[in-house]
């Protein structure tokens, strides 16, 4: 009897690369199958290494950020062209802060980070930064024959992409003054390939999306009740919402995002609703989400976050499928994240939408 699986877990080094703050050199780093990447195999991660130090003046800074280590960088975005789909994706747009805790909330721990405490302390000191960004493929706690079907078949793409654009010491503190020094700034990359490539011909891998949209208009600095938050992305089973409320830091650098504060009290009794009135998911305090979360991967989500997890068993099919839900419902297909707010100035939401696109037509290698 033949093996059931390939491996699906060879780590190798992929490339290193200088990276450089808001407005300076290689402040987007770019990692592409035209320079960087083998284009013979199957992807089922990537780990993202970011290493740098980072010098403050004495009392350059006056507070911590409330994100993680991981807003330094301000968007990680993939994308490409595939060659048997026809279709060009964007498929990931995030932001590092909330990549790092989505994959914490997942694994159930936090994920390897050596960097420095963050700290006003590093004001006239040198603060370190070691940290991991894993950004898998497939879904995430789903098991390993659901996610072959969402491997990242990179040979069948043109020109994909990888780009991490990267923030500032203003992204991860409240500045005083505009003097921040930065040294030994590199970006590894890593690979979790699937090997034997050719066992996988033939294959039709489905896509995840990842994709992050934030409300920050007077639809949060206004209280009222069921207000529509934000719109849903409904060509595709929706698997997971991660949210983040708070106020948002005007100190940052332009073009950068950063909060000054998270806090779980801004939205109560949301809601996943088809306009006008058909209600197909409805939970109670935002607080009441994070303890769900607790419970189901063994994580207590920071301050600010909650997660509307749609596959809590890891089973693609329970995804909320739009495609059903729609047929026969009128014209208005839209689908909206609705709940009563709680108002107060600069407050805003963040959403990463979490997708299944494409049917993952895939048989399992038994030899």
């Amino acid at each position: 009897m033949g093996r059931p699986l390939v491996t699906l877990s060879r780590w190798e080094k992929v490339a290193s690369k200088p990276w450089g703050i808001t407005g300076a050199a290689n402040n987007l780093v770019k990692f592409t199958t035209s320079n960087d990447l083998d284009v013979t195999r199957v992807v089922r991660c990537f780990g993202i290494n970011v290493q740098g130090t980072c010098t403050l003046g004495v009392a350059d800074a006056t507070a911590v950020l409330p994100e993680n280590i991981g807003n330094i960088i301000e968007q990680i975005r993939c994308f490409g062209k595939h060659s048997v789909r026809g279709t060009t994706d964007n498929h990931i747009q995030v932001r590092g802060a909330d990549l790092k805790t989505l994959q914490n909330l997942y694994a159930g721990v936090t994920i390897f980070d050596n960097s420095s405490v963050l700290s006003v302390d590093y004001d006239g000191g040198a603060f370190v930064l070691d940290f991991w960004i894993f950004l898998d493929f497939p879904p995430a706690g789903h098991r390993v024959e659901e996610q072959i079907g969402y491997l990242l078949d990179i040979p069948n793409w043109d020109n994909w992409e990888l780009d991490l654009q990267f923030g500032d010491a203003w992204s991860l503190w409240n500045p005083s003054t505009t003097t921040q020094t930065w040294t030994l700034q590199t970006v590894n990359l890593f690979a979790q390939y699937a090997m034997e490539p050719k066992k996988f011909a033939g294959f039709g891998f489905g896509l995840k999306y990842l994709m992050e949209t934030e409300n920050a208009t007077a639809d949060l600095t206004t209280s009222a009740t069921g207000k529509q938050l934000l719109k849903l992305d409904n060509n595709a089973r929706i698997r997971s919402l991660l949210l983040k409320t708070g106020t948002k830091a005007t100190t940052v650098t332009s073009p950068n995002n950063a909060f000054a504060t998270l806090v779980d009290t801004i939205l109560t009794n949301l809601q996943i609703v088809q306009i006008p009135s058909t209600k197909y998911r409805e939970y109670g305090r935002y607080q009441d989400l994070k303890a769900i979360a607790a419970k189901v991967r063994r994580y207590n989500l920071p301050a600010g976050y909650a997660i509307i997890d749609l596959a809590e068993d890891g089973l693609s099919f329970e995804a909320l499928d739009p495609s059903k839900l729609v047929a026969g419902k009128g014209a208005e297909t839209a689908l909206w994240l609705k709940g009563d707010v709680s108002g107060a100035g600069a407050q805003a939401l963040d959403m990463v939408q979490e997708s299944l696109y494409y049917s993952a037509n895939i048989k399992i290698p038994t030899s």
